[in-house]
Parts: C-alpha cells; sequence; structure tokens
C-alpha cells in the first residue's frame, strides 16, 4: 500500500506539472498569437495534452486518498475543487472559442488570457496551501 502511494505521488507530482506547463504554453500563446485561425487550430491540437494532464492529476489524486484510507482534509478538498474549476473553465472557454466569430477575435482573446490566468493562480494558490498543509 505504502509503494502504490508513494509512486502515486511521483505520478502526481509529473501531472502537476505538465499541467501547469501546458496552461503556461496557452497562455504565453494567446500573448503571441495574432492569426485567429492558426490560434484556434493549434490550441485544439494541444487540447488533448491539457486533458491528460487534468484527468492524470486527478486520477492520482483520487488514489492517493483510497491509498491513506480516504481522508477528507482542506488541501484535499481545495484539490478537488480546483479539479472541478480548471474543468469548467476549460469547457467555457472552449464552448466560446467555437461559437465566437470572427469579428470577436480580440474579446475572445482577451477572455481566455483571464481563463488562463485564473487557471494558472488556482493551480498556484491551491499547491502552495497543500504544501504548507502537508508541512505542519
Amino acid at each position: 500500500m505504502e509503494s502504490m502511494y508513494s509512486e502515486a505521488i511521483d505520478y502526481h507530482i509529473y501531472a502537476v506539472l505538465l499541467l501547469v506547463l501546458t496552461i503556461t504554453l496557452f497562455y504565453i500563446y494567446t500573448q503571441f498569437q495574432q492569426d485567429f485561425g492558426r490560434y484556434k487550430k493549434s490550441i485544439r491540437i494541444w487540447m488533448p495534452i491539457y486533458g491528460f494532464a487534468l484527468a492524470s492529476t486527478f486520477f492520482t489524486g483520487v488514489v492517493m486518498m483510497a491509498a491513506k484510507h480516504l481522508e477528507f482534509t482542506l488541501a484535499n478538498n481545495l484539490m478537488i475543487a480546483e479539479t472541478f474549476l480548471l474543468l469548467y473553465l476549460e469547457i467555457r472557454r472552449h464552448k466560446m472559442m467555437k461559437v465566437s466569430p470572427q469579428s470577436d477575435e480580440a474579446y475572445y482573446i482577451a477572455y481566455a488570457k483571464r481563463i488562463y490566468a485564473i487557471e494558472l493562480l488556482t493551480v498556484f494558490v491551491v499547491v502552495y496551501i497543500a504544501k504548507s498543509a502537508a508541512m505542519v
């Protein structure tokens, strides 16, 4: 049981790093991309990697909670809430991208920047809270 927990921690850390990397790349890409059609195409190519990172993070978190007999601490509850928040924000951003006409390109880019900034901020805040809760 302990080996499963330690492996889940390792995979969880890598999944969170991949998640932060993809969100950061998306945010940087919204900063420097001028062609909206090319932006949409490249984001759609990278979305499976983001989805995989989010799902891997959630799955390894569930495995770790199961190994520790489902202890619902503040840090665990925040991580679960953050997963659902990230999923909700990505669904909203993706729906906006699908229905946004070519005339609303600037509005969509500003909207995507806000969503990615919120996602990055929540990831860093929850990781900080989880690390400080683990230290206690």
